[in-house]
């Protein structure tokens, strides 16, 4: 699957993080999943770009972005590298959407620099409590001590069925196909580092400060929604998928959110 067409690329300076630019308009920061650092975007980001200046980052390790330093936490490193891309293009406040993984990144970014988040979106956020966050914790230990086991989980038929169950609903489709691809081309010691260093189940999620909208997947299997609805979450036909499954719904609730809320600096 390629990248979407990019109208405005600005391409990382040496240790910087990779990022592509498109459009006019306020500043939005998107923040990927799990392995897939630009294609992720290839149907929300047309919806958007008319509206928003994307900056679309490749998160530490993945799609350009320089390595991981091994002393730190990757979510540590996302937030201290996402920081630098705002400063390096002059933007005083942005807005943000993240996915997935990503909102972890997101997560840590907006309690360090609060003042520079005007609003966020979290689509798919990583939400994992109960028999799942520890079924995750067990497997990042078996692979501390042997690291074969990560190894074996992310590449081959089992990183394609893995995909294909809980990103696609065990559907077999190009999607699933593709996103293989392209998280089997990523290095190992980095995915396996967006699963290891997350702190916690991701409860925190909801007390970030500021405006924000949770965009759940109705039948996401690896976080799915709250059986609760509150006033700021809003449910997408799509699993785990969303952003391409369900592009037309996340970004008419995206835009409805942040109309009023961005600002061009």
């Amino acid at each position: 699957m390629c990248p979407p067409p990019v109208l405005d690329v600005r391409i990382n300076a040496f240790m910087m993080l990779n990022f592509h630019v498109e459009g006019e308009g306020a500043p939005l920061l998107m923040l990927h999943g799990f392995g897939i650092p630009f294609s992720i975007w290839s149907n929300l980001a047309p919806l958007l770009r008319p509206h928003f200046r994307l900056i679309m980052v490749a998160l530490p390790g993945l799609g350009g972005s320089p390595p991981l330093r091994p002393e730190a936490s990757y979510y540590i490193q996302a937030r201290e590298s996402i920081e630098q891309v705002r400063a390096h293009l002059g933007i005083d406040v942005w807005a943000v959407l993240s996915y997935s993984c990503g909102s972890r990144a997101a997560e840590q970014y907006i309690r360090r620099w609060p003042e520079r988040t005007s609003a966020h979106v979290l689509v798919c956020p990583l939400h994992i409590p109960g028999w799942r966050w520890l079924a995750l914790r067990t497997l990042a230990h078996a692979d501390a001590h042997f690291p074969v086991v990560g190894d074996v989980l992310l590449s081959g038929w089992r990183l394609q069925e893995l995909v294909r169950w809980l990103g696609f609903n065990g559907r077999r489709t190009s999607g699933a196909r593709a996103w293989t691809e392209e998280i089997g081309a990523q290095p190992v010691d980095v995915l396996k580092a967006m699963l290891r260093d997350l702190p916690d189940p991701g409860q925190g999620l909801r007390s970030l400060p500021g405006p924000q909208l949770f965009l759940w997947g109705a039948h996401d299997l690896v976080a799915p929604p709250p059986r609760r609805l509150g006033a700021s979450d809003r449910l997408v036909q799509a699993g785990h998928n969303a952003p391409q499954q369900a592009a037309d719904e996340v970004a008419r609730h995206a835009l409805g959110f942040l109309r009023g809320r961005v600002t061009r600096r």
